[in-house]
């Protein structure tokens, strides 16, 4: 038997627990033999998913990098006999806030805006939309000019924008009167663009 694991998140490996199980539901601490996990997905595990059994209990831990649902079964790798029909979902979740990204306007004409989404994503690229994050935003432009907008015309001038809980992008935009090839940066910090 596949006993539910505990849902988790891309950033640790959940472990997973399978049960030699007499027909009354105990367990067999008498029990030895091995037994494969299956994973569906993007799921990972050492050893080809052989869960070696002790005393009738044996757990494997399972890894990935896309926030999914893995779907769990068994196979009877050892020729055991026994029933291996027990099933189970393991529920990989979104990880830690780890990056930001910024999309590509490509070559624009100074004077003009130029259109930028900042996305949150975790440490494998997966979209966070859960939480409230204050983005700060930096050029590295000469120009005295330079400001970034919260619309593609009119609108305000901004420092920084906010993306809500909810969503795991915003969208601004940047003026440049200066000709030339300028660095455009989403910080976490109010004082550089730290890179961080």
């Amino acid at each position: 038997m596949i006993i539910s694991p505990a849902s988790g998140t891309v950033d640790a490996p959940i472990s997973v627990t399978v049960q030699a199980q007499k027909p009354d539901n105990s367990v067999d601490a008498n029990y030895q033999s091995d037994v494969t996990l299956n994973m569906t997905g993007s799921a990972t595990t050492t050893g080809a998913g052989l869960v070696d059994i002790i005393n009738g209990v044996g757990t494997k831990n399972i890894s990935n990098t896309v926030a999914e649902v893995v779907n769990l079964t068994l196979s009877d790798s050892q020729s055991t006999g026994l029933d291996i029909t027990s099933t189970a979902q393991a529920t990989f979740a979104v990880g830690a806030l780890a990056q930001y990204t910024l999309s590509h306007p490509g070559t624009i004409g100074a004077g003009t805006r130029a259109g930028y989404t900042v996305t949150r994503k975790d440490q494998y690229g997966n979209l966070v939309a859960n939480g409230s994050s204050t983005i700060y935003l930096y050029s590295n432009s000469s120009s005295t000019n330079k400001a970034f907008y919260d619309s593609g015309s009119g609108g305000n001038i901004i420092a920084s924008l906010t993306v809500p809980d909810g969503q795991s992008s915003a969208s601004f935009w940047y003026y440049d009167d200066s000709l030339g090839s300028w660095v455009i940066s989403a910080s976490d910090s109010a004082v550089a663009p730290d890179g961080a």
